[in-house]
């Protein structure tokens, strides 16, 4: 199955899972990759678009696996879906700002 998503048409997508749902959190080890807070802020992003892709790869590859040789094509994104994509990026981005403690920032 592995090789089958590396060798598929969606091998770039497959590519930036591994890098962000693998790469990116082993950087977790190391003091430095958990202390500077832009890192951590970009870093969050980058495994959050990584979940993003897995879900994309599951579902899509699971829609163009059927079992009759006609069936089989090159899924594209629609209006609707991006839709869908953007506003939860957005849910995601305003749930972390919110959550985030900037009352160290101002001086009342």
């Amino acid at each position: 199955m592995v090789m089958n998503r590396i060798k598929s048409p969606y091998a770039t997508v497959v590519l930036g899972l591994d890098s962000s749902n693998v790469i990116v959190p082993q950087l977790l080890w190391f003091q430095e990759g958990r202390e500077p807070i832009p890192f951590g802020f970009r870093r969050r992003i980058f495994i959050n678009i990584g979940m993003w892709l897995e879900r994309f790869t599951i579902i899509v590859s699971a829609s163009t696996a059927h079992f009759s040789s006609v069936l089989l094509g090159h899924v594209h994104a629609d209006d609707l879906g991006l839709d869908d994509v953007y506003r939860t990026i957005g849910l995601f981005l305003s749930l972390l700002l919110s959550s985030s403690d900037f009352s160290h920032d101002f001086d009342f």
